[in-house]
């Protein structure tokens, strides 16, 4: 009988290896795409993200617009200038944008996926 207890605690040793072994190489068929969608979560929130602070520039366009309209329209009455494009800096929007949208030196900050913003304005 003793062999037979013994016989058996092996028998149990065996399938238990078989267990882990299936579960390793379940695991290793997984991982590539957990990994995957874990990587095209990160570049969705990152792309919400620089979609949010475009935003936010837009709107303190909006706002820097709103308030400078009547001095940009003398500007280009008194040149009669009916077509024209000019960069808006970003020390022009300081006062329109949270703080950390701005560098020490008064640029916008950039991210992982773009080194700044550049914002433009076509008055016709």
């Amino acid at each position: 009988m003793f062999t037979h207890r013994n016989n058996e605690q092996n028998n149990e040793r065996g399938a238990l290896m078989i267990e882990a072994i299936a579960l390793l190489g379940l695991m290793t068929m997984m991982s590539p795409m957990i990994v995957r969608q874990t990587a095209d979560r990160t570049a969705e929130m990152e792309e919400v993200a620089i979609a949010g602070q475009m935003k936010e520039i837009k709107d303190a366009l909006s706002n820097w617009i709103e308030a400078n309209y009547q001095e940009k329209a003398k500007g280009y009455a008194a040149s009669n200038t009916s077509d024209a494009s000019f960069a808006v800096s970003a020390s022009d929007l300081a006062p329109y944008l949270p703080s950390t949208y701005l560098t020490g030196t008064g640029e916008f900050k950039g991210n992982k996926l773009v080194d700044g913003f550049n914002v433009g304005v076509r008055a016709q």
